[in-house]
């Protein structure tokens, strides 16, 4: 929660305990003949001032300590929920990262055993997989299949680096958990010398990270 928040969250909080406390001495003490009053709750209000009796007052009170405990369940809910959405797609896309980096390692042991050439077709490094399998996609909680790879050709190698968004990297789109796997083969080579891997959030749109400036970066793992 930001912090400007804190005070305000405080106060409820505390307004909820003694409410909530209230709420839980009120349903252990509940009866049938409450629940009555609660069905016909629209006309024991209109004959509570006829009747005068201290019975119905009380039950009013009860009823209105159930309607404060739920606004202030409502209230904190509404406070806390956007942070722990926010949590929650910061832990899904580090374990994106996490995968990314997976690929790259299983990428470079490709280029150990192939003289410094990484593939064309990231099906190719298949056999260099960690325990023959793929890492899970964290959105989907499923394994990724090669089919949940783009592959695309860099035209410079100044784009395996670019990490704007406006750059090639920063204009790649796709589910939410998937990874661009990206190649340059340079000028009068036959084989790829360097690469650029590219995760995505639940937007759809590359994972970025925010520097001290406050300026975004999308996440690229490069060669």
């Amino acid at each position: 929660l930001p912090l400007s928040y804190f005070p305000l969250f405080t106060y409820y909080a505390l307004r909820f305990t003694i409410h909530f406390s209230r709420f839980l001495v009120f349903f252990l003490e509940f009866s049938q003949k409450d629940f009555i009053f609660l069905l016909t709750y629209p006309n024991e209000v209109s004959n509570i001032q006829e009747k005068g009796g201290n019975v119905e007052r009380k039950r009013l009170l009860k009823i209105l300590d159930v309607i404060i405990t739920i606004g202030m369940l409502y209230l904190l809910f509404m406070l806390i929920y956007p942070s722990y959405k926010e949590i929650r797609e910061n832990n899904l896309q580090t374990q994106v990262i996490t995968n990314m980096y997976e690929i790259k390692c299983e990428l470079e042991h490709y280029a150990a055993f192939n003289y410094g050439i990484y593939p064309e077709d990231i099906r190719e490094i298949e056999p260099y997989l960690v325990n023959g399998k793929l890492p899970v996609n964290p959105y989907t909680k499923k394994r990724m299949g090669f089919d949940d790879f783009q592959i695309n050709e860099y035209k410079s190698i100044t784009d395996t680096k670019e990490d704007n968004s406006v750059s090639v990297n920063g204009k790649f789109r796709g589910k939410p958990g998937n990874i661009v796997y990206s190649y340059f083969i340079p000028p009068g080579n036959t084989g790829a010398t360097a690469y650029g891997l590219v995760g995505f959030s639940h937007t759809g749109k590359p994972i970025y990270k925010i520097d001290p400036a406050k300026k975004q970066h999308i996440v690229v793992l490069h060669l």
